[in-house]
């Protein structure tokens, strides 16, 4: 064999292990809980039904079911796509799971902080809703709805992290889709920011099932003006996740303004609002609030503390991503 041959058949050997297999996998697995999320909708129609045809108090208004109809609808639509993408290992479905599965861990370990340190004592008044419960139940029940919290807020992150962060993984997608897509244009962190931002504006649209509740500076207001906060924050919102991706200084500095501000609004209304009132301004029912109000919930002042201790580590992280978008980080990204 010539010298040539041997130097063109050491250039086509792949130096990385092909996971084609392993995108397939994954991508089928996403598929059928997009399947699954999707048939919770009509579901939580049929549930809604059953409400209004209910005689008496259920303690279920259907309005409530809308949230949750949203929510699986969007997973269903997500879940599919990105599968799909997996399966044919296309590069921006890399990226935006590797996204994905770092937003879903550290949110994740963040909410199981907050399910121990304040969520604990909760399930010890459960025998005070109801004295047929028997003993050791609460305790099994705490044990149980803590494995589920594992199992999908810490171990499929992960596992989504470690899978698609992996450097065969990525060359694989590489090698099968040649092309730049529109996630290779930005890094990882920038792209991270702009879906944070999205999937905010996202959450903010289902508060129109709760008459538009919204937190402004140590009161709670609703109806018209709760409606124009929240299209205000909504359109805000999908402008700086827009404008993030288009590494503009300008809706960086603006989402950094916007995640102090409503940070600051959502300690001050916390700490000065009883949890119990606020969950009837959203429409809970009364037999739901007796039994909210049972399980003895975490004070206002501790959501305060939390909600502020969340919006001071968001903005940390936007700091982090200053270099993106200010000074040479920025020229060259934009460049590139």
């Amino acid at each position: 064999m010539s010298d040539a041959a041997m130097v063109s058949q050491e250039f086509a050997t792949p130096t990385y292990k092909d996971r084609s297999g392993g995108l397939v996998v994954f991508g089928v697995l996403e598929i059928l809980a997009g399947g699954f999320c999707a048939l919770c909708v009509p579901l939580s129609v049929l549930a809604m039904a059953a409400a209004v045809a209910a005689p008496g108090d259920v303690g279920f208004t259907p309005r409530m079911m809308v949230p949750n109809m949203i929510i699986f609808g969007v997973m269903a639509v997500a879940l599919i796509w990105l599968g799909i993408g997996s399966l044919r290992a296309r590069r921006w479905a890399r990226a935006l799971w590797l996204v994905i599965g770092w937003i879903g861990l550290v949110s994740g370990v963040l909410g199981l902080v907050y399910w121990g340190a304040f969520m604990g004592d909760v399930f010890e008044h459960v025998s005070e809703i109801d004295p047929n419960v028997p003993a050791g139940f609460a305790s099994i029940l705490q044990i149980i709805m803590t494995g589920f919290m594992v199992i999908f807020y810490i171990v499929i992150p992960l596992v989504l992290v470690l899978f698609y962060g992996g450097r065969n993984v990525k060359a694989t997608c590489e090698a099968r889709d040649p092309t730049p897509r529109w996630t290779d244009r930005r890094p990882l962190p920038v792209l991270a920011l702009s879906v944070l931002f999205f999937g905010g504006a996202l959450c903010m649209t289902m508060m129109a099932s709760y008459d538009f509740l919204f937190p402004w500076f140590g009161a709670f207001i609703s109806g018209r003006a709760g409606m124009a906060a929240t299209a205000v924050v909504c359109a805000t919102m999908f402008y700086v996740s827009w404008g993030c991706y288009r590494l503009q200084p300008a809706a960086w500095l603006l989402g950094i303004v916007l995640v102090a501000v409503m940070g600051c609004s959502g300690v001050m209304t916390m700490v000065s609002t009883d949890l119990i009132e606020m969950y009837r301004k959203m429409g809970f029912p009364e037999q739901q609030l007796d039994m909210l109000e049972s399980m003895q919930l975490p004070e206002g002042k501790v959501m305060g503390l939390w909600t502020g201790a969340s919006a001071g580590l968001f903005l940390l992280y936007m700091l982090c991503t200053g270099r993106y978008f200010l000074g040479r980080g920025a020229a060259s990204d934009e460049a590139a």
